[in-house]
């Protein structure tokens, strides 16, 4: 059974990408996900995979075994990763000009969908919205949605318009061709969690940088504490927990390098700087909430999509 799935898979991403081979290659691999006896759904022309660790279990092995057997010299998986002895390279960039330019462009398609007329926000959420703070060269949106709106089925209702010719057709002069072929349904914190993959594959080809989409709720802790950790970051007040960041990430990056870091203990060695900041972010929040405030633009352009209290 699971073989006739890898087939039909197969045959469905081919007949989605015919007379491009390059990009029926690329696409070939994710049909290596069917090798793995798990639960998924299909949605469009997206995969979407039952949790977030059978995604971590299917990116971190089974892609990188499919890219290898199509073309090992040729084949960009992870632009973010590179295999090395048996883990992965860690590297880190800081191109927030190319990254805040790119989030325009994801903004513009996505709210080209007929479902964006119901979310609450779009918000560019990590590293890579905090210029001059290096980051894995992945951009991460979040999809914040009304309590009243299932998230699960918001983040299936995305992949299915994706996958619409006629929002290809749209969006196809300006993006290249942004897809989400990957994607689970998972929770995190008790609470749902949706999430789409713009892969580093295909972003490859289209010119762009990998994009993670997530969808929470607005009021969800997951969803708030993002946007308030980015807010502190992005302010005077954060300057110096941001080079702290900084400088962390970049001696783990050495670390790696020189063979004194395993890749899966990267993000354990951020543990200590990000508790910090979650902590300083949530009183400089609860701070600027007792005082007289202003509104201002917190990401200079509306990169950010969200607004930034600021004290008189």
């Amino acid at each position: 059974a699971t073989t006739a799935t890898t087939a039909i898979a197969e045959n469905h991403f081919r007949n989605s990408f015919t007379g491009d081979r390059k990009r029926v290659i690329r696409m070939k691999f994710i049909c290596a996900l069917f090798y793995i006896k798990n639960t998924y759904r299909r949605e469009g022309s997206t995969i979407l995979l039952a949790s977030y660790s059978e995604y971590l279990r299917v990116r971190d092995s089974r892609l990188r075994q499919a890219a290898a057997a199509n073309n090992a010299a040729d084949a960009d998986v992870d632009a973010n990763t590179k295999k090395k002895d048996g883990g992965y390279e860690i590297h880190l960039e800081s191109n927030y000009p190319k990254w805040k330019s790119d989030v325009a462009i994801f903004k513009k398609a996505l709210r080209q969908l007929p479902s964006s007329e119901s979310w609450h926000a779009i918000e560019w959420i990590g590293s890579t919205a905090i210029p001059k703070l290096v980051a894995k060269p992945v951009i991460d949106l979040m999809i914040t949605l009304p309590e009243s709106i299932n998230v699960k089925e918001a983040t299936a209702l995305v992949a299915r318009e994706a996958s619409d010719p006629q929002w290809i057709h749209d969006t196809e002069e300006y993006t290249n061709g942004f897809q989400v072929p990957i994607g689970f349904l998972g929770e995190f914190n008790g609470q749902d969690w949706g999430f789409l993959q713009f892969p580093a594959y295909a972003a490859e080809m289209a010119n762009l940088t990998e994009c993670n989409l997530h969808f929470f709720h607005r009021s969800d802790s997951n969803a708030t504490s993002k946007i308030i950790m980015r807010n502190y970051l992005l302010s005077s007040d954060g300057v110096t927990l941001k080079n702290e960041y900084a400088s962390v990430k970049k001696n783990l990056e050495v670390d790696f390098r020189e063979g004194r870091l395993s890749a899966k203990d990267y993000n354990k060695g951020k543990n200590g700087v990000i508790q910090d900041i979650m902590r300083e972010s949530h009183q400089w929040q609860l701070d600027k909430d007792k005082g007289i405030v202003e509104n201002v633009d917190c990401c200079s352009g509306g990169g950010c999509g969200s607004w930034l209290k600021k004290k008189l």
